[in-house]
């Protein structure tokens, strides 16, 4: 091994190095994803409100993570026609209770879009990520949020409204960016996590002394 390649082989062992950072976030987002999933049984017969206070939480803040992780993985890859011929911002749509559990998230105050219609029933449903499409990320109807008892007895609401956030990006503070939108998906993330934690400790900690997570 020469120099140049002594040099250059540890950045990529580099726990700093942006590309490892993403690597390791978005599996963390696909784990937190995955357990939320395997809880949907659970929570669809839990009648513990705050029980599912904690759990809703712990998923708007998850959804939150994984729209922010995915538009630092878009910014990433972004090249310099991609910015000229896309313009030079990038809308992200965030759970709005997010913005008040995650402390770290009041660095986008100033950049919520105030212009955006907001939510009614005959708008289709919201995606995240979903550029021109505004105010609720409404989760499946069969979700976790609803009972299965009374689901078919209630109309299909915004579950989760949601903000739109516009970043103004240009190809020199593009990596600036990037880092800031992996900081926020980590702390929003790191709150998604607890909350999983705690409703994954209280529901297997009933009276009766079962588990009742699966």
């Amino acid at each position: 091994m020469n120099q140049l390649d002594a040099n250059i082989a540890p950045s990529f062992a580099d726990p700093s190095n942006p590309h490892a950072v993403m690597t390791r976030l978005k599996k963390r987002v696909d784990s937190v994803g995955k357990q939320l999933r395997r809880l949907t049984p659970a929570m669809k017969a839990c009648e513990d409100q705050a029980v599912r206070a904690v759990a809703e939480m712990a998923y708007a803040n998850w959804l939150t993570a994984k729209g922010l992780t995915d538009a630092a993985e878009a910014l990433s890859n972004r090249r310099p026609v991609d910015m000229l011929l896309g313009g030079n911002q990038v809308e992200i749509e965030i759970a709005e209770v997010s913005m008040k559990d995650v402390r770290a998230l009041t660095a986008l105050q100033g950049k919520i879009k105030t212009s955006a219609p907001g939510y009614s029933n005959d708008e289709p449903e919201v995606t995240l990520g979903g550029k021109g499409r505004f105010g609720c990320i409404s989760p499946d109807p069969e979700s976790w949020f609803n009972n299965t008892a009374n689901a078919e007895d209630k109309p299909q609401t915004c579950a989760l409204p949601s903000l739109t956030v516009v970043i103004s990006v240009d190809f020199a503070s593009r990596n600036a960016n990037v880092q800031d939108l992996m900081r926020l998906a980590e702390a929003s993330l790191v709150e998604a996590e607890r909350e999983l934690g705690e409703t994954r400790a209280r529901l297997c900690h009933s009276e009766d002394g079962s588990c009742q997570l699966f």
